[in-house]
């Protein structure tokens, strides 16, 4: 199964509403805290939006998510591929 919030979140990603897709990855992290899917969203969404300083946070709990993965995912869902980074 895929989380629909970050299917959703990937998708809104692709057609530019990012703070959307910041919010949607946000409620996820409320319901599952810490998970890299739902971190790797709200960072690229505040990238986009130029909140540079706030994805560098959230960067760094990602890195921590995601300490002991050998190859990270360029998306929070892997049914929009997302660009590699």
């Amino acid at each position: 199964m895929i989380p629909v919030r970050h299917a959703m979140g990937a998708l809104l990603m692709e057609q530019g509403p990012y703070a959307r897709a910041e919010q949607l990855h946000r409620e996820d992290q409320v319901k599952h805290p810490g998970n890299g899917w739902s971190l790797l969203g709200p960072r690229q969404s505040l990238e986009k939006q130029g909140c540079t300083a706030e994805a560098e946070a959230i960067g760094k709990q990602l890195d921590e998510a995601w300490k002991r993965v050998e190859v990270r995912p360029t998306s929070s869902c892997m049914c929009a591929p997302g660009e590699a980074g």
